[in-house]
């Protein structure tokens, strides 16, 4: 797989199923969706990643100066916006502002991000932006600050936060020099029920607003249910109970 071809796939809309692909890792979805069509043909899902991953180096040296840049993220996702820990993904920074917006939803999330040097990435050709490694650390710094580092062991991964929400009354807040025991994502069945899943019902609740629509609500669920399927009727059951919740 040569690295042109694996950035033209990232800068199409097949980035998508990239990031499928490493959001499937560890659960009943894993290692699908195996190829990417794109051309005409078909491309194996996992050596678009190597491929990718191979060219990457740390950002100071894409940008020697790279403690006085500030990079920007827009987000579709309003879960965890005040904890720490290692994404599952690539992810997406631009020093451009008004290209990050492009990417936000009705949730108008922008987050201002510094990354540390020995951050590896990839500069995909498009103007400003920087593809940061799989597995790196995002750090939140307070309100909608980050910064972004090599895989912390010492947090958990995005997927592991979201498996223990379906645990708790609440988001869990992790510190970034706090010691934390790994959580077991394998607890038993990856069928979202209402019961295991009433609770996040406050964390769309922060994000009300009159334009928010049922399919806008089965977005945010399937972002942040990334490889769990529902029992019939759970999303329409759950879109009900939201709208009291908001009354």
């Amino acid at each position: 797989m040569s690295l042109d071809i694996a950035i033209d796939l990232w800068r199409e809309k097949t980035y998508e199923k990239i990031q499928d692909y490493l959001k499937n890792r560890g659960t009943q979805l894993e290692g699908t969706p195996a190829f990417i069509s794109y051309g005409g043909k078909d491309y194996p899902t996992a050596k678009i990643i190597s491929a990718l991953q191979s060219a990457m180096r740390p950002i100071g040296e894409w940008l020697p100066d790279v403690e006085n840049h500030v990079f920007y993220r827009g987000d579709k996702n309003p879960f965890l916006t005040n904890a720490s820990y290692n994404k599952n993904t690539f992810i997406s920074i631009s020093t451009d502002m008004e290209r990050a917006t492009e990417y936000m939803n009705h949730h108008n999330i922008v987050y201002t991000i510094q990354v540390r040097r020995d951050t590896r990435c990839l500069k995909t050709g498009i103007e400003n932006e920087y593809l940061i490694d799989v597995d790196s650390c995002w750090q939140n710094q307070g309100g909608l600050n980050v910064l972004i580092t090599p895989h912390n062991d010492e947090l958990p991964y995005y997927n592991e936060l979201i498996a223990q929400m379906m645990q708790t009354s609440e988001a869990p807040v992790y510190q970034v020099n706090a010691v934390q025991t790994p959580i077991n994502t394998n607890t038993g069945s990856t069928v979202v029920t209402v019961d295991n899943i009433e609770h996040f019902l406050d964390q769309f609740n922060i994000y009300e607003e009159e334009s928010y629509t049922f399919d806008d609500f089965k977005n945010d669920l399937n972002t942040m249910m990334v490889g769990y399927t529902y029992e019939p009727g759970t999303e329409r059951e759950l879109w009900t109970k939201y709208e009291k919740v908001k009354e």
